[in-house]
């Protein structure tokens, strides 16, 4: 709404949203606050610390999976860890090029709407259907020395997965009906840029099947 009113733009006509909400909106809106340097700079204080505690995480994760897996030495986890740093920031650099906003959404779209619910909808099967909802019920117990309420094991053999189903056929039909100038010429306005950009960009539906 702020940019809107600086801009004189309507507010659905801006295109922003997801990466540029971060780097674009609230930017700009922290530029406008009182002693405005102090708070860009706690600004991207924070999201530095919010990206490097989120690392620590996902390292860890695919760092313990290829040692437990069996993919991995587990008696020198510096190497472990520094390898997969090292080829996560070589990825990284291909969001760095001048497209990498268009690519970063398409990964976020993609990685983020639909994998998630399925991971999570798999990891739902796997500890109630295949490894038993009582078990697990007993497992935490043990673990705990309390017993989790009745109702638990019945939320995550019913509501929990029907859920989620309903999630991942929403996300489905989201990707089945997704335009791929959608993120790419947001910005245009120009009908005639527009329509250029859809060309430029259709390669990318034709190409990945989508």
């Amino acid at each position: 709404g702020f940019l809107s009113h600086q801009s004189g733009v309507a507010v659905e006509k801006l295109g922003l949203g997801g990466i540029e909400m971060a780097f674009v909106a609230y930017p700009t809106a922290v530029t406008h606050l009182p002693v405005a340097p102090l708070w860009s700079a706690l600004f991207f204080i924070m999201l530095v610390s919010l990206g490097v505690s989120c690392q620590f995480g996902l390292t860890e994760t695919v760092v313990d999976g290829m040692v437990e897996g069996g993919f991995a030495p587990s008696n020198r986890r510096w190497v472990n860890v520094a390898v997969v740093c090292g080829l996560s920031w070589v990825l990284g650099l291909f969001f760095c090029t001048g497209g990498g906003l268009f690519y970063a959404d398409l990964v976020d779209y993609y990685a983020f709407s639909l994998g998630i619910f399925l991971i999570v909808l798999a990891e739902i099967a796997g500890t109630t259907i295949w490894y038993g909802a009582k078990k697990l019920v007993e497992d935490l117990r043990l673990l705990t020395g309390r017993r989790l309420p009745d109702w638990f094991p019945w939320m995550w053999i019913s509501v929990t997965p029907l859920s989620l189903l309903a999630i991942t056929g929403m996300s489905l039909y989201s990707v089945a009906t997704y335009e791929p100038h959608a993120i790419a010429c947001r910005h245009r306005s120009d009908g005639v840029v527009t329509e250029s950009c859809k060309r430029a960009v259709q390669w990318y539906r034709d190409v990945g099947g989508f």
